[in-house]
């Protein structure tokens, strides 16, 4: 009877530590179960400045120590609600929350007599420069993993017209795979 028990205890002892050794290389590490479900091609790989091209890539980062780097894709965008107005918005493509500086600057060819152009928002400071006819706002904004932010209403009337230019930094820098999206241009006559 003494054969029978050790013949069942080595087999479960064996068990006991191959468990843990298996899951070491999958699950067990809790860090780099965010390269898992198609989520590596969200970090950046530090030894090409891309996307990891693989999960194996990203595990193995994580398991020798290397910290993950979330891309974001941010992006600004100006919609025209009519020819006269419209706003400038920016959206955050990514995995996690950023801080957004953005300058937009506008000049106008045209004020009749009667014409206007405003830039309206709480997150933006307007400045003029001493002709006049150009204005800077420098808007903040924090947009979560996925969201889409409002930061300044232009509108324009009384016969202006005015062209515009915006831009941004992110804080923390993330990387940025796409780098089309970063600046907008556009246009607004009365």
């Amino acid at each position: 009877m003494r054969r029978r028990v050790v013949f069942f205890a080595v087999p479960m002892v064996i068990a006991l530590f191959a468990v843990p050794a298996v899951l070491a290389g999958t699950g067990g590490n809790k860090t780099g179960q965010s390269c898992y479900k198609g989520m590596y091609g969200s970090y950046q790989d530090p030894s090409t400045g891309k996307p990891f091209a693989s999960q194996a890539l990203c595990v193995s980062y994580v398991a020798n120590g290397g910290t993950l780097t979330p891309e974001v894709d941010v992006s600004l965008a100006f919609t025209t609600s009519s020819l006269s107005a419209g706003t400038l918005s920016v959206h955050n493509g990514g995995l996690v929350s950023v801080s957004v500086t953005i300058t937009a600057f506008f000049t106008w060819s045209s004020l009749g007599v009667d014409g206007h152009v405003n830039a309206d928002s709480a997150q933006c400071t307007p400045t003029h420069d001493s002709a006049g006819d150009t204005v800077e706002a420098m808007c903040s904004a924090t947009v979560g993993a996925g969201d889409t932010v409002n930061v300044l209403d232009v509108d324009v009337g009384g016969g202006a017209s005015v062209q515009g230019l915006a831009g941004f930094l992110v804080s923390p820098n993330y990387p940025d795979p796409n780098t089309s999206n970063n600046n907008v241009n556009f246009s607004l006559s009365s």
